[in-house]
């Protein structure tokens, strides 16, 4: 359902404002958080991956991907999805609009807490 997410945003997020793919994994790529970027990158590190403000796919792949998510790249679930998130527990909550979604982060922020 991801996969179908990330086509979706691809082929017509733009169509409701949705033009990136905004994917929190790359924001600081190759390293994990904010506070793992090297000192020697200085505090206004910006990815080359990352996909908040660039539009398109990444620069490159972000790890290495098991069978299971090629499959899924290759055939994605039919949906009309733009946005998803998760929860601590790690279960996954889609949506169709923004407005879905914000509602999603608020449940999940009133859940998690």
């Amino acid at each position: 359902v991801i996969s179908s997410v990330l086509h979706n945003r691809l082929e017509s997020g733009a169509d409701i404002g949705a033009e990136t793919l905004g994917l929190d994994s790359t924001q600081f790529y190759p390293y994990r958080t904010a506070k793992d970027v090297p000192l020697s990158e200085g505090s206004d590190y910006v990815s080359k991956y990352e996909t908040y403000t660039k539009k398109g796919l990444p620069a490159g792949e972000i790890c290495s991907p098991g069978m299971d998510a090629i499959l899924a790249a290759l055939n994605p679930s039919s949906t009309g999805y733009y946005f998803f998130c998760h929860d601590s527990q790690g279960y996954a909550y889609y949506a169709s609009t923004l407005y879905e979604q914000e509602a999603n982060l608020e449940y999940i922020e009133s859940y998690d807490n």
